[in-house]
């Protein structure tokens, strides 16, 4: 479970994340891009990729959820098809830092509309997520362990990914 925070708070950590984003996609060179984690991990231009894919469904899953009056369901597995899919297409490394840059802004300003859709009383909702290890679950749950915990996560991986060298 994640720490429960106010709306305001997530807006906050979102922003902090995406600030964080911008300033490493600024500051790699080129080649580091998409060069191999020292761990055998994702190159930071996956990852960066990634964060964008998820921050564009998650968004669109919040405006779906807000349209059917938290009627719908939210969420999705690790085995889900379009998340796979987006994960090969961003390990391919066939997006220049300016192409992620863009992807990043596009994913913040989604992310950042579905939220500003929420009050902090639809924070209190109980959800159903779709991925059966999770089920009901208050709104700010869901929001902070799948968007925001996700965000800082993977700040924090893209860091280590420019900071080893491959071996």
């Amino acid at each position: 479970m994640t720490t429960k925070l106010s709306l305001d708070e997530m807006k906050k950590s979102v922003a902090t994340s995406q600030q964080a984003f911008l300033a490493l996609i600024d500051s790699l060179a080129p080649a580091l891009l998409y060069a191999p984690a020292g761990d055998g991990g994702w190159a930071a231009g996956a990852i960066m990729l990634h964060v964008s894919e998820a921050r564009e469904y998650f968004g669109g899953d919040i405006n779906r959820l807000v349209d059917s009056n938290f009627a719908g369901t939210i969420g999705r597995g690790l085995a889900d098809e379009r998340r796979i899919a987006a994960i090969e297409a961003a390990q391919k490394g066939n997006v220049d830092a300016a192409g992620i840059r863009a992807r990043l802004n596009a994913s913040y300003a989604t992310l950042s509309a579905a939220l500003d859709r929420l009050s902090q009383r639809d924070l209190e909702r109980i959800v159903i997520n779709r991925n059966p290890k999770v089920g009901a679950q208050p709104l700010w749950d869901f929001i902070g362990r799948f968007v925001v915990e996700h965000d800082a996560d993977h700040v924090k991986q893209v860091k280590a990914a420019i900071a080893v060298p491959a071996t």
